[in-house]
């Protein structure tokens, strides 16, 4: 593929909920730019952007996929992204990069919560946009029904460009109301023009009539040249489309049938003619190592910046960064700096991508989408710059995780190679995380939803890991309400030097957020200066082995006030042992009880949805602290036990349909109810032992 210059570059994430059909309007338009020679299917596993075997197994999109094809002297880079709640940060990442936004809507289904979703997150960017209304071919679609639904859901600006030729099973075509012109076709064979069907006059005529009246209301003087005359003539309507498009005051519809390449030619026609060339306008990010704040004006004579979005394991390449060029120019055998990592990079050749067939090119202009292989310090939302002007732009904001569990390898020569996996799977899906918890002593994989861990850990057993997932555990704590004295004396004798030690302690609760303290009132030479620091170390071990259910004591006071010695067996550590022990058995006479981490809940929903969240929190020993409004959503503030909340993010998603989000911050520890300390106990307790002496 040749370079092509900012102004003939299009930048389009194609986003809906899940089986609308992106991916299959997606290889229509390949089809129609002939770079391939057959219509793939979904079905089939054979399209161009599902190309990882799991997608093909599945007939799911997994992961977003670069699709650069040429239309009417344009390049188009169209990103193909998942449908499903699971995956939605690959949507969020091609949104980032992206100038417009292709939203494909199932003509029966209508506007479902994944659309809703990726809409709002077109918002936050500020993309252009068009609604797709797909399978139009299918039993029970409604051209009319989804119109009303964009209207009611999505957006008051959004105005038929199209009325179909039939419906379902008649459903051939359409008539192009800008145009004036019908259009049909048969098979997968090429769309024909032809006069408009005598029968749908009318239905042209009061089409063209909502075109006119929105096209009228993006400007003042149209709008009074509309109120003057009654309508806009043709000069007025073609010249007024495109900037009230690329704007956002008005958001065209059309209608498709992708399998039957039916309305993916429009698409790429609109694509290329009505939606922006890559914005000029100036971009954020900070000064390398520190918070200044810096601001770029892009040009193409301007230094090299780019923005890595996503990041591709290949299994024969290896790495490959896909990034949008923010300012400057790309071109190949270039050295780089990546300002996140402060490594340098080699670009050794600039490629397109088409699924993941690669092209060369020899330079990439300002606004490109394109990919470089083997970088070997970039990840996806790290910087890469000249390196004599560096910048740090602003990662993408990602939503949190959404569910969390502990995984457990089958056999301990696989532990080290789970961490290793699951570091390049991370590298690969940014939504992925893996980490040690260290409280808990458990390995915790936290993902979107429990099809994206399932899906994790099937790629692992592809690489030969046997892993298993389970519940986490809660971090619980232990401390004390009331004070106690104890004595503890210490005495082995094996032959020769023994061990000896005796200690006494007393034991009482600090107030709440003080974890610990430790007061020395020996007086005289009861016991030397220089084993005080072991009955220190003796009673953080007690209190780290736990007095109830093995979990670590917090919010004591230990005070040694007395104690004996022997000039010849007494050592530190003897008296480490006494005071561990005697800290053990003294606490278990200050009444100990069970605390649980409390964690803020920050819920976002809509307001229909809030007496069930409310109802639902009661339900597991949370409160709501307050509420604000968030548009057309409430902002739900809640405090609940960390222990009730791990299947929240399943529970809240079927509870709302999918429409709400979460998320957690810790806050405090309380007391566990009486209830249900016995079940805690017998559930993670452990063991309370002596350490061996």
């Amino acid at each position: 593929m040749k370079t092509y210059p900012t102004e003939s570059i299009r930048n389009v994430a194609v986003v809906s909920h899940a089986n609308a059909g992106k991916t299959s309007l997606v290889e229509a338009m390949l089809f129609n730019a002939r770079v391939m020679d057959r219509l793939g299917r979904v079905d089939d596993g054979n399209t161009t952007a599902d190309f990882d075997a799991m997608e093909r197994e599945r007939g799911i999109s997994i992961a977003a996929a670069l699709c650069a094809f040429e239309h009417r002297a344009t390049k188009i880079n169209a990103l193909d992204t998942p449908g499903y709640a699971d995956f939605v940060a690959e949507a969020i990442g091609c949104l980032r990069v992206a100038d417009a936004a292709l939203v494909v809507v199932d003509a029966n289904a209508g506007v479902e919560i994944g659309t809703e979703r990726v809409w709002q997150y077109a918002d936050r960017y500020g993309l252009a946009r068009a609604v797709v209304i797909n399978r139009m071919d299918k039993e029970g679609a409604s051209f009319e029904g989804v119109v009303e639904a964009v209207h009611r859901r999505l957006s008051s600006k959004a105005v038929p460009l199209h009325v179909p030729i039939g419906s379902a099973g008649s459903f051939k075509g359409y008539v192009d109301i800008v145009a004036m012109k019908a259009f049909t076709a048969e098979g997968a064979g090429p769309e024909r023009m032809s006069e408009i069907p005598a029968d749908m006059a009318d239905a042209v005529r009061a089409a063209r009539e909502a075109l006119i009246e929105g096209v009228a209301e993006t400007s003042d003087e149209l709008l009074e040249k509309y109120f003057e005359a009654g309508t806009l003539d043709q000069a007025d309507v073609a010249a007024a489309l495109k900037p009230a498009i690329q704007s956002g005051h008005l958001i065209p519809i059309i209608c498709a049938s992708a399998t039957a390449n039916i309305g993916a030619l429009a698409a790429a026609d609109l694509v290329a003619t009505m939606f922006p060339a890559p914005r000029m306008e100036p971009f954020e990010g900070t000064k390398p190592g520190t918070d200044e704040r810096v601001t770029r004006e892009p040009s193409e004579s301007g230094p090299f910046t780019a923005y890595v979005f996503k990041t591709i394991i290949d299994e024969y390449i290896g790495r490959i960064s896909l990034m949008r060029i923010c300012d400057g120019k790309c071109k190949g055998d270039t050295q780089v700096l990546n300002t996140v990592s402060g490594m340098r990079e080699r670009i050794s050749t600039v490629q397109t991508l088409r699924g993941k067939t690669q092209d060369a090119i020899e330079e990439a202009d300002l606004g490109d989408i394109v990919a470089v292989a083997r970088l070997n310090d970039t990840l996806t939302g790290h910087t890469l710059c000249a390196q004599g002007d560096p910048i740090v732009m602003d990662p993408t904001e990602l939503p949190e995780s959404m569910f969390s569990a502990s995984l457990t390898a089958k056999s301990r020569d696989d532990e080290e190679k789970v961490a290793q996996a699951l570091g390049r799977l991370s590298e690969e899906d940014v939504a992925l995380r893996f980490y040690r918890d260290h409280e808990t002593e458990e390995s915790i994989i936290s993902g979107a939803g429990q099809l994206h861990l399932e899906l994790a850990i099937r790629r692992l057993k592809e690489k030969g890991i046997e892993v298993s997932l389970g519940k986490p555990k809660t971090a619980y704590r232990e401390t004390i309400r009331a004070r106690s004295e104890g004595m503890y004396r210490h005495k082995k004798q094996t032959g020769g030097r023994g061990q000896f030690a005796q200690v006494s302690l007393r034991v009482e609760p600090l107030p709440e957020g003080v974890g610990f303290e430790f007061v020395n009132e020996i007086r005289g030479a009861v016991i030397s200066g220089g084993y005080i620091p072991g009955v220190e170390k003796g009673a953080r071990e007690g209190m780290a082995r736990g007095v109830l259910a093995g979990f670590p004591v917090e919010g004591v006071r230990v005070t040694v006030f007395d104690g004996k010695e022997h000039p010849v067996d007494s050592s530190e550590l003897a008296f480490k042992i006494a005071a561990s022990r005697c800290f053990s058995e003294t606490a278990r006479k200050c009444q100990p009880i069970l605390l649980e981490p409390i964690v803020n809940v920050d819920i976002v929903a809509p307001e229909e949805c809030t007496g069930d969240i409310i109802s639902d929190m009661n339900g597991k020993r949370g409160r709501i602290v307050g509420m604000d409004p968030a548009g057309a959503n409430q902002v739900l503030h809640a405090q609940a036990p960390l222990a009730e909340m791990g299947a929240y993010g399943a529970e809240l998603r079927s509870m709302t349909g999918g429409r709400a989000s979460f998320s957690v911050s810790p806050s405090r520890y309380e007391e566990v109810p009486a209830h249900l300390v016995d079940g805690i106990i017998k559930e993670y307790g452990r063991k309370i032992e002596d350490e061996e002496e």
